[in-house]
């Protein structure tokens, strides 16, 4: 892998890392923008993920020791390299897709553009990763999974990698890692983060499913009405075939479909 001109690591397919030359204007500690603190050669550098907008709202200082998520330095194309040793190439494709349909909705409706290409690039780390390695990082980040998710094996990617960006990349943004969680399920009270990496899932460049030019016209039009058409197709799936169906996606149904109902009324 070619190295990252301040950080460069050897990354093998199960995810584990070694690395070098740590850039020495950012102490090992929280008083740099983003902190790069490390556990041992075997661990990859623990960064708290900030976006240019999110520094400059909090007054930070955008100079050139911040590691900006967007950006070369240590942002997407460094974790571009950690999971494509994770996962062949169509699915390296299809995250790479999903990025670039995030910054695309991020930008349309005011989401984080940065978080969401993050989110985008890492929603499926641990898709082709075995499911015992799954429950294993499900456990390491103290995710207790209801009877429910731990009898529905395709649910756990979503969750696992959830866990795999905390507990391996170190990434500690709420919104990056519960965009990741529920991209498959969808949620009751979703963020904005989490509406745009669902739907640029369910319509990004390589998908051919019949229905998604459909889909496609509405994330153009509203991402609610969107968000409310793709938990819809899901549950009509999901029951066609007789599979459970994630309560979450329930829930997520019912309040889009309640708010739509009620904008009718109005």
């Amino acid at each position: 892998m070619n190295g990252d001109p301040l950080v460069r690591s050897v990354v093998n397919r199960k995810g584990s890392h070694a690395h070098s030359n740590i850039p020495k204007k950012c102490p090992s500690d929280t008083s740099c923008p983003v902190s790069i603190l490390t556990k041992g050669l075997q661990q990859p550098p623990m960064l708290a993920i900030i976006s240019r907008n999110e520094a400059r709202r909090n007054g930070s200082d955008v100079g050139e020791t911040t590691l900006f998520v967007g950006e070369d330095k240590m942002g997407v194309k460094w974790y571009e390299d950690i999971i494509s040793q994770r996962m062949k190439m169509p699915r390296f494709k299809h995250s790479k897709n999903v990025a670039k349909e995030a910054v695309r909705l991020a930008k349309k409706y005011g989401a984080d553009v940065d978080k969401a290409e993050l989110a985008g690039i890492l929603h499926d780390a641990t898709k082709e990763t075995s499911e015992q390695e799954q429950m294993d990082l499900i456990a390491r980040a103290g995710i207790v999974l209801t009877k429910m998710e731990r009898e529905s094996p395709k649910l756990w990617h979503a969750i696992s990698g959830s866990a795999y960006i905390q507990v391996e990349l170190g990434i500690n943004d709420q919104e990056i890692i519960d965009a990741i969680r529920y991209h498959t399920t969808g949620r009751a009270g979703m963020t904005l983060l989490d509406k745009v990496l669902f739907i640029a899932d369910f319509i990004s460049a390589d998908r051919d499913y019949d229905g998604v030019d459909k889909m496609r016209k509405a994330a153009d039009k509203n991402l609610d009405e969107a968000c409310l058409e793709g938990m819809a197709f899901t549950i009509a799936d999901l029951a066609e075939r007789k599979i459970t169906i994630a309560p979450d996606t329930l829930a997520g149904y019912n309040e889009l479909a309640a708010m739509r109902a009620k904008v009718k009324k109005s």
